[in-house]
């Protein structure tokens, strides 16, 4: 098998997680409505007496990971002039993975507050982040392709 042919192969695995990330988001959503529907008026499984406070804490959470994705993809694709094709797609492809596990925090979260709460529209809020996340970190092929043999190209371009 060429490079072509094994970085599309890899690709492939970061594509598939990232619409099942995306699927995710989906879901949660039919679940919250689903308990909206069964279990209406839902007004949350716990009464907390101070909401804003708690909403303060997970919204700056969700804005915390924003950062946290930035940091994190910039270390791990580091890579030195040297390094072989392999570790590199490796690489790309841990990135990924890594980077839409962290899309999806703001969208737990937002369930979260949903399940404590009973708030949907901190649910579709944070979703809504974690959409826009998704979308602006989806892997590439073209991306993947020039990174992989150009040391100069951009972190940040290497969706």
């Amino acid at each position: 098998m060429n490079q072509t042919e094994s970085l599309k192969k890899t690709y492939n695995v970061a594509f598939i997680v990232n619409v099942a990330i995306i699927g995710t988001l989906i879901l949660y959503a039919v679940v919250i409505e689903i308990l909206r529907r069964q279990l209406a008026p839902f007004q949350g499984l716990m009464e907390i007496s101070n909401v804003t406070l708690l909403r303060y804490i997970l919204y700056g959470i969700a804005i915390l990971n924003i950062f946290l994705i930035r940091i994190m993809r910039r270390l791990l694709l580091r890579k030195p002039p040297s390094e072989k094709f392999n570790l590199l797609k490796f690489k790309l492809l841990k990135t990924s993975l890594v980077t839409a596990a962290l899309c999806e925090i703001p969208a737990i979260l937002g369930l979260i507050l949903f399940l404590l709460i009973g708030s949907v529209r901190d649910y579709y809020q944070l979703a809504g982040v974690s959409f826009i996340l998704v979308f602006l970190h989806f892997p590439r092929y073209g991306n993947w392709e020039a990174w992989t043999k150009n040391t100069d190209k951009s972190l940040s371009s290497c969706g």
